[in-house]
């Protein structure tokens, strides 16, 4: 098996437990707001949403020949993401992830 099929296979196993995960919650959990010291199950899944984000991102600047973006301060990183999926639903937040998820895919299918 390729190096490029394994990582597929693991990142669709990856994706497989996190949606047990997600399907696993009541909806008094997926409701439940977090604070940034004490993180809800929409919060986690913000942070995956926002870091595959960026994977799918640096996927995309290697296939175009560029270099991939650097975090130096992921605390500071952390706190943005917390902050900036506050407002959206448990929904919208699946959307995303489910969407996130497919871009990595795609790009690492476009990589030779």
């Amino acid at each position: 098996m390729s190096k490029k099929a394994s990582t597929l296979d693991l990142l669709q196993e990856i994706h497989d437990l996190e949606s047990e995960f997600c399907a696993g919650l009541s909806t008094q959990e997926k409701e439940k707001p977090g604070s940034y010291e004490n993180w809800s199950a929409k919060d986690l899944l913000g942070h995956i949403v926002a870091w595959n984000a960026r994977l799918a991102d640096d996927l995309q600047a290697v296939a175009d020949g560029d270099t991939p973006s650097r975090e130096d301060d992921y605390e500071q990183e952390n706190a943005r993401i917390f902050e900036r999926y506050q407002e959206i639903t448990w929904e919208e937040m699946l959307e995303f992830w489910e969407t996130t998820h497919q871009r990595i895919v795609e790009r690492l299918q476009d990589l030779s």
